[in-house]
């Protein structure tokens, strides 16, 4: 299977109703950078996927292949969603309860790295219009204040 084959069915996993099925693909040392105050392993990126799915039932990532070059690949995404489904439960932050909101977020570049079949590191080259911080923004709440929250041992 081509390295963008991979990062496509990766990418069509973490938008369906079990991003779970994703993991066959991403590496044990799995990282990903952008849009969180840290870098993500594995399964606090699956952890936060899967809350995105369901409190947003219609989320897409709107995800476009640009270029493959070896164990690099490139493309965009453009998320967007509404949030109608569960409670958002991120990691370490209260719930947030449906609020019907849109929300849609910037056309931002994705990076994904690929080793022997498996994906290494997706880096998402987040701003504040990009990721996380842009969803608690847009469902009008404060991410400089809740982002520091996010993934901390309770």
């Amino acid at each position: 299977m081509k390295n963008s084959q991979i990062v496509k069915t990766v990418m069509d996993h973490l938008e369906s109703d079990d991003p779970e099925r994703a993991r066959k693909f991403l590496a044990p040392d799995f990282h990903f950078e952008g849009s969180v105050t840290r870098p993500l392993n594995l399964d606090q990126m699956l952890e936060i996927v899967t809350a995105i799915m369901k409190a947003f039932p219609d989320w897409s990532m709107q995800f476009s292949l640009l270029h493959e070059d070896g164990e690099v690949v490139r493309g965009m995404v453009e998320p967007q969603g509404t949030h109608t489904g569960d409670d958002l439960r991120l990691p370490g932050i209260a719930p947030i309860p449906a609020t019907g909101i849109s929300v849609i977020l910037a056309r931002t570049p994705i990076q994904f790295l690929v080793r022997e079949g498996k994906i290494t590191q997706i880096r998402l080259e987040a701003g504040s219009s990009a990721g996380i911080p842009a969803i608690l923004e847009q469902l009008g709440l404060e991410p400089e204040a809740i982002l520091p929250q996010l993934l901390e041992e309770e």
